[in-house]
């Protein structure tokens, strides 16, 4: 189990968490790139589920297919030891009004399905960033999505979409991808004061907002404003970083109006997995698959093909998360977890300043954080 976390939270923070009272940090980043053939034709996602995020219309009046595409040179990782703490421009108030509340206490873990629904299951994948990095982009697996027509949740750091912007604002405005919170440094929730955990929503809300705006001024006159108000306007699902909360803190959430978004699948992506090992995940109708998309993991790509070509001859088709709700019930749980309750306790020690900086080779911390 210790390795199952240490590698979920290697995928986020780039490096395994540390043994004993030390913290180790990242000298060397391993630099995959994850670009591979596609092959096969290109399939479309059954009817009903994905194409209802963005426009299509809108992708096309702004970028070229080679535009989409992703490069090697975005799948490198750079760290720092000195916190980026800047935030968007303007500050971190939303535009528009938070919700008053979804009426869910806890995180969704999966979705009991409707017996008349068939076998569906939500793929997620996570794009953290902490203030001690600038995370990759892994373009393999969002272009593998886009060939074959299969529908996610993209779960994006508000920090992320700023080092990124131009890779953001496609997702926000590809139809196939729904898009949530990640929080803007991949702050602890278990640890965050509600004002420092607020800020964390709120910034990441803001740069969503911002890179939406900007999508819109990009657009000429041949594309409608009903094409650009597909696109949505505020972030309803949020991912907790580490997958820890307080309750102060998920009370904070639930009151926000977002539903918050675990899962009960962990897809390894730091080794390669075969139909065999896929057949033992505990896949079942209504999981919520987590994954990440930010290129640190060396064999996302590879996994991810391995599970979609698995599951498709088992049957099963692909819905974003909040799809996947709108077909059954969520199975919720007051504590964030991995696999197992308390699993992810002792990262509440292994980062500085709330989980959202790595601490350096010599332990001291870096200036700027606490």
């Amino acid at each position: 189990m210790a390795v199952v976390v240490a590698r979920v939270v290697r995928a986020c923070c780039g490096v395994f968490p540390a043994s004993g009272k030390s913290a180790v940090w990242p000298v060397v980043f391993a630099i995959f790139a994850a670009v591979f053939p596609m092959c096969g034709a290109a399939h479309v996602q059954d009817a009903g589920h994905g194409g209802k995020f963005g426009s299509r219309a809108v992708m096309d009046a702004i970028w070229t297919d080679a535009q989409l595409r992703g490069t090697e040179e975005e799948s490198k990782v750079s760290s720092y030891h000195q916190p980026d703490l800047a935030l968007p421009d303007g500050g971190c108030t939303p535009l528009r009004a938070q919700g008053e509340g979804n009426g869910v206490w806890g995180n969704i873990r999966s979705v009991s399905l409707r017996p008349d629904v068939g076998k569906v299951v939500a793929l997620t994948f996570d794009f953290c960033e902490l203030s001690t990095k600038t995370a990759g982009y892994d373009g393999g697996v969002i272009d593998f999505l886009r060939q074959r027509g299969i529908p996610a949740t993209l779960f994006l750091g508000g920090k992320w979409m700023k080092t990124h912007p131009e890779r953001a604002m496609q997702l926000i405005a590809d139809p196939l991808f729904e898009i949530g919170n990640h929080a803007w440094t991949h702050g602890n929730f278990a640890l965050l004061p509600v004002r420092d955990a607020t800020e964390q929503v709120m910034c990441t809300e803001r740069q969503y907002e911002i890179l939406r705006s900007a999508v819109g001024a990009r657009l000429h006159d041949g594309v409608s404003h009903e094409e650009f108000e597909k696109i949505p306007n505020g972030l309803s699902l949020f991912r907790l970083p580490y997958g820890r909360v307080a309750d102060a803190n998920l009370d904070l959430l639930r009151k926000s109006g977002v539903r918050i978004v675990q899962w009960d699948v962990v897809v390894p992506e730091w080794e390669r997995i075969s139909d065999k090992f896929v057949s033992e995940m505990g896949i079942r109708r209504g999981s919520i698959l987590l994954m990440h998309a930010t290129s640190v993991p060396p064999h996302t790509l590879e996994n991810l093909k391995v599970i979609v070509g698995f599951l498709q001859k088992e049957g099963y088709s692909f819905a974003t998360v909040t799809e996947l709700l709108d077909m059954g019930t969520p199975n919720v749980h007051t504590e964030g977890y991995f696999r197992h309750p308390g699993d992810n306790v002792f990262l509440d020690n292994r980062y500085l300043n709330y989980g959202t900086a790595h601490t350096p080779p010599n332990g001291h911390k870096p200036a700027g954080s606490g």
